[in-house]
């Protein structure tokens, strides 16, 4: 991911590179990333081609997805518990992720119908699974033993930073060196910075597209393609 060219001729100019604000970016000025165009040019083409030519065969719908992350993946396992007051704790993922897949697939098939895009329908879906794998990515590694709270100098508890939870050991010796990059790009200022653009609200509706909630679901499944064991429940 961090193979990146830089045109002989920028060596004659002064560069530099902005974010989605418009601010000056602290990756490097006039050097072109692989990765970011293998992404953009290629995978996500061939991406949509499947998904798409899925929707029309009726063999990708809601309901499939939603059936095989319940049945095939981790995210389909109970990790609520009931507390001393007698109450429900804990995530339900399914319930989490459902809303967010099926608004995906409800503005897909009217794009795929219309034959149009229309980012504003993607909002919704976007702005919801991007801040969950965050929670996925969390519940991934306190379920591998991997450090999430980290304490300060002064004391006090602090969750552990989005990158850091990607550097953890124990993480990186269960999770692929492509996965952990592909996360990167998606998630970090190392690529498309999704977690920091939803979450203080820097997309436009034109930043909203059917590609970037087909990445996010790539790396839902990517994540999600692991066995977990959780504590037996108490009868």
């Amino acid at each position: 991911m961090n193979e990146e060219i830089k045109p002989v001729m920028l060596d004659l100019v002064s560069t530099m590179t902005f974010d989605i604000n418009k601010n000056v970016s602290k990756n490097k000025s006039g050097v072109i990333n692989s990765y970011s165009i293998h992404i953009n040019n290629f995978s996500i083409n061939h991406i949509w081609l499947v998904v798409s030519k899925g929707i029309k065969s009726g063999k990708i719908s809601f309901e499939s997805l939603i059936d095989y992350l319940k049945n095939d993946s981790w995210y389909g396992q109970d990790f609520t518990y009931i507390d001393s007051n007698n109450e429900t704790q804990g995530f339900n993922w399914i319930e989490l992720l459902s809303p967010s897949l099926q608004s995906f697939f409800v503005q897909t098939e009217i794009d795929l119908k219309t034959n149009n895009h229309n980012p504003q329908g993607y909002i919704l879906a976007i702005d919801s699974l991007v801040l969950k794998f965050e929670g996925l990515l969390r519940e991934f590694s306190r379920m591998i033993g991997a450090q999430t709270i980290e304490i300060k100098d002064n004391g006090t508890e602090e969750r552990i930073g989005f990158d850091k939870l990607l550097d953890n050991e124990k993480l990186k010796a269960l999770i692929p060196e492509d996965d952990i990059a592909f996360f990167k790009f998606l998630f970090t200022s190392s690529g498309m910075n999704l977690r920091n653009n939803v979450a203080h609200c820097f997309f436009t509706t034109k930043n909203y597209t059917s590609a970037v909630m087909l990445l996010l679901i790539v790396a839902l499944l990517r994540l999600g393609n692991y066995e977990l064991k959780t504590k037996e429940k108490e009868s």
